[in-house]
């Protein structure tokens, strides 16, 4: 799942524990970055083994993850209620703003959160309207696997839960948690902007830079050019600023 990891060496250290050994601090970034992870149907809490911590003090209980935030009237829909209704979830460390250069790329929000696996997942909110009216605002969770249908913690599946069954706040007679509080994946804001055609200025600054920056190049290496041609012509060359002939 992390490519060709030819160099990776896995160490079992205790139940459902493994050490894992990238060959290069960059492979392991990208596996890290990546995350949330699904082995054989099961997340994967994959976690930096801090230099001052035992490995039985590592902190698996936190698992970053996006969020999709849908059911929102257009104008709640910014990065700033981004952040807001994410820290509902959990701890936020990222927020994607829908809009581009003015342009909206998406119909709802989407935020990055670290949440607690040991807590039940939240599955929306009621959002109250201007004229007193309350409409559902449901969550979503991208690449989410292996939580349990009756109490909403990730790690195991109702078969095994000795919790009682928890009801919609929706439709109390529906049970809260199923297949549809998942969901794939969705490539950056980043990306969309880019089949679409859009570029943020400040991109297209950086480019007018490196445009003008390559042109001096090479105006400077045409000089340049022309000044060995000229000492050529006169017999003469440069080394490190001291002339010789």
């Amino acid at each position: 799942m992390w490519g060709d990891q030819q160099g990776l060496v896995i160490i079992n250290v205790g139940p459902n524990s493994f050490i894992l050994n990238f060959k290069s601090p960059e492979e392991a970034r990208r596996a890290y970055d990546g995350r949330p992870w699904r082995i054989e149907g099961h997340m994967l809490s994959l976690q930096w083994w801090s230099s001052n911590l035992s490995i039985d003090e590592v902190n698996y209980n936190q698992l970053p993850i996006w969020v999709q935030i849908h059911g929102l009237p257009y104008d709640k829909i910014n990065i700033k209620n981004d952040e807001k209704i994410g820290a509902i979830v959990g701890r936020v460390i990222g927020a994607e703003d829908p809009f581009v250069e003015g342009n909206m790329l998406r119909s709802f929000l989407r935020v990055r959160v670290e949440i607690n696996v040991q807590m039940a997942l939240k599955t929306g909110f009621w959002f109250k309207r201007n004229d007193g009216s309350h409409s559902w605002v449901e969550f979503k969770y991208e690449k989410l696997y292996d939580y349990c249908y009756k109490c909403g913690r990730i790690g195991h599946d109702k078969r095994a839960c000795m919790e009682e069954l928890v009801r919609s706040l929706v439709n109390p007679e529906m049970p809260r948690y199923g297949p549809e509080l998942t969901t794939l994946g969705l490539k950056s804001i980043e990306n969309e902007a880019r089949k679409a055609g859009i570029r943020r200025r400040k991109e297209e600054q950086n480019n007018w830079v490196e445009e003008l920056w390559e042109a001096h190049e090479r105006s400077w290496q045409g000089r340049e050019w022309l000044k060995r041609q000229s000492q050529k012509d006169r017999g003469e060359s440069s080394l490190g600023g001291v002339r010789s002939s």
